[in-house]
C-alpha cells in the first residue's frame, strides 16, 4: 500500500474520512484535460474488470483552471471519470485548489498530490499491475466539528434534563422541610413570659436546668415552658412540635400531620398536661 498525502479543492464533491472513492488512475487524452478528454484503452480485459469501470483521471497542473480540468474529466464518455487527481510541479507540495470557470458544475472529487507521488502511482502501483486508488480525507476540524457538535448537544441535553429534575427535586424538599418547621413570625406568635419562683414545672425539659426567677420561658399551647433559647431553635431548625408530647404548635393550616397523627397528639399532651396555669 502506498499512502500520499494530498491538498482538497474548495469545489466539487467534499471529501471526508467516510469518502469511498475508488478506481484505476489513468492518465487522460489528451494529457493536460483543458478540453475533451476520453479515457485511454487498457491493454488487459481482467484490468477493466478489477476496474468495474470507475476509474481516476491523473492529469497535471496548469495550461487551464483546475475547474477546467474537473468538467472534461467528468463528463468524459462513458463510463467517465469518477474523480480527478491533479499532480504538481515536480518539487512542489500539494497546495489547496480554487474553482473557476466551471467550478459549480463539477461534481466530483478533486484532490491534489506531490509529483514524486503520481510518478510512485503510474510506475509502481498502475492499474495494468492490478491497483487500485482510493480517495479518503483524514479526520479533520471539520469532522471533528460535525461529530463533536451532536455528542456535546445530546450530553448537554442529558445535562439540562438532570439539572431540572435535582432542581425540583430540591424545591420539593424544602418545600417538606419549611412546612415541618416554625417560621419566625409563627414564633413570635407563641406567648412568653418571665419565671416566677414556686410555679411549676421549675426545670427545662431540654437542658434539664432549673428556671431561675425573671427568666424569659416559651409556653406553648400545650402548656409546657422551656427555654426561649433551647425550645426556639427546636421549632425552627427541626420540627415545629412539642419536644415532650409531639403536640402541633402553629396554624392548623400549615400543618402536614394527619387528622389521627393530631388527636394521639392532643391525647398524650392531656396526659402530660402540667401544673404550669397560662
Amino acid at each position: 500500500m502506498l499512502r500520499c498525502e494530498a491538498s482538497g479543492a474548495d469545489f466539487g464533491e467534499r471529501v471526508s474520512f467516510e469518502s469511498d472513492v475508488m478506481g484505476c488512475a489513468l492518465f487522460t487524452e489528451p494529457r493536460n484535460a483543458c478540453h475533451n478528454v476520453s479515457i485511454p484503452p487498457i491493454s488487459l480485459n481482467s484490468t477493466r474488470y478489477m476496474c468495474d469501470d470507475k476509474f481516476i483521471a491523473i492529469v497535471p497542473r496548469g495550461e487551464c483552471t483546475f475547474s477546467e480540468k474537473a468538467y472534461y474529466c467528468q463528463n468524459a464518455p462513458p463510463p467517465g471519470y469518477s474523480a480527478l487527481i491533479v499532480y504538481d510541479e515536480r518539487g512542489r507540495s500539494p497546495s489547496p485548489m480554487a474553482g473557476g470557470k466551471y467550478a459549480e458544475l463539477v461534481n466530483i472529487p478533486v484532490v491534489m498530490i506531490s509529483y514524486a507521488c503520481m510518478e510512485d502511482i503510474m510506475n509502481n502501483y498502475s492499474a495494468d499491475k492490478g491497483f487500485l486508488v482510493m480517495i479518503k480525507g483524514a479526520p479533520g476540524y471539520y469532522d471533528l466539528v460535525k461529530y463533536l457538535i451532536p455528542f456535546i448537544a445530546v450530553v448537554g441535553f442529558c445535562f439540562l434534563i438532570l439539572l431540572i429534575a435535582l432542581v425540583v427535586r430540591l424545591c420539593r424538599e424544602h418545600r417538606e422541610v419549611a412546612r415541618s418547621r416554625l417560621s419566625r413570625s409563627g414564633l413570635r406568635k407563641i406567648p412568653t413570659r418571665k419565671f416566677v419562683k414556686g410555679e411549676e414545672p421549675e426545670t427545662c425539659p431540654i437542658c434539664l436546668d432549673d428556671f431561675v426567677e425573671g427568666e424569659k420561658l416559651r409556653i406553648l399551647p400545650c402548656r409546657h415552658a422551656y427555654h426561649c433559647k433551647c425550645v426556639d431553635p427546636w421549632l425552627t431548625k427541626n420540627r415545629k412540635v412539642c419536644p415532650v408530647c409531639k403536640r402541633k404548635v402553629g396554624a392548623h393550616d400549615d400543618s402536614s400531620d394527619s387528622d389521627a397523627e393530631r388527636n394521639a397528639n392532643s391525647a398524650a399532651s392531656r396526659e402530660r398536661d402540667p401544673l404550669l396555669r397560662s
